[in-house]
């Protein structure tokens, strides 16, 4: 079984007990952006939530595993978790 998640950034399928949660995004080398990061984060939470679901395998495209961090669009964080904390005076989550 295949889900889209976040658009066509993120495909899972499930193998038995196993999730295969694989990157889509070939044309930037799978470079993370927010709509990366956001289906990454509810494929993760699907593994953690589904008691039928043991492990996670984590993949790329046969080209490349992940170019890093898409720095064309900023950090591949949350869209607005950061700029908020940082306005309202606070660490952003540094200690």
């Amino acid at each position: 079984m295949t889900d889209g998640m976040a658009g066509t950034r993120v495909s899972t399928e499930r193998h038995g007990h196993v999730l295969l949660i694989r990157m889509t995004r070939p044309d930037k080398r799978n470079a993370v952006d927010a709509a990366m990061t956001a289906g990454l984060d509810e494929a993760l939470n699907t593994l953690d939530d589904d008691p039928d679901l043991w492990c996670g395998v984590l993949a790329g495209d046969p080209t490349a595993f992940s170019a890093g961090t898409e720095l064309a669009a900023g950090a591949g964080g949350p869209p607005r978790a950061a700029a908020t904390t940082a306005s309202s005076g606070g660490t952003g989550g540094a200690p």
